[in-house]
């Protein structure tokens, strides 16, 4: 009996560091999000700050993560927007003026366009000699009354560490990027 009670009380306390929530509600000193009966993909046109703008927070982001584009060092100023088509985006990222990497984007393939918000979403397996799990995040961007970007950026992984340790993630935040002037694209 007292085996199977020390047993118990370790699975809890295992159970119990092996989760970890983290949650950022959105800041009340932002601009709010314009009407969700807008239309993102025409409004998001244009060039944003590479570098997100979260001065209080502590928390900071690139726009091009948003994308899935490596970029080393993080080395870039500036992400432009461009519409090439009825159901297509190119996103650009630029260093200096210059284009270092870019990538298109279909509607309904790799974005989504739902009450006035643009909308990716990944999911992945991974695995490692630590960890084996299954996780997926969620990418929303929307603009505000200046028209900066906005992303609320959130997902969880579920799986287990060393095959006995199961943990549960979740995280939820926003990133703020700056509009820039026209004269600051390619």
């Amino acid at each position: 009996m007292k085996k199977n009670l020390m047993i118990l009380l370790l699975a809890s306390v295992l159970i119990s560091f092996s989760s970890c929530v983290t949650k950022q509600t959105y800041p009340e000193k932002w601009d709010k999000p314009i009407s969700k009966d807008s239309n993102i993909e025409e409004l998001i046109i244009g060039s944003f700050n590479c570098k997100s703008n979260n001065k209080n927070d502590g928390y900071n982001s690139y726009l091009h993560y948003s994308f899935d584009i490596n970029i080393s060092n993080n080395d870039c100023d500036t992400v432009n927007f461009k519409k090439i088509e009825a159901n297509k985006l190119t996103v650009s990222i630029l260093k200096n003026h210059k284009i270092i990497s870019s990538k298109e984007l279909v509607l309904n393939q790799d974005y989504m366009n739902q009450n006035g918000l643009l909308s990716l979403k990944s999911k992945d397996e991974f695995a490692n000699d630590i960890f084996v799990g299954y996780g997926t995040s969620q990418k929303v961007l929307m603009l505000d009354t200046k028209g900066n970007i906005i992303v609320k950026s959130a997902g969880y992984a579920i799986g287990t560490a060393l095959i006995v340790i199961p943990f549960y993630i979740s995280d939820e935040h926003y990133y703020i990027f700056e509009r820039l002037k026209a004269n600051k694209t390619e």
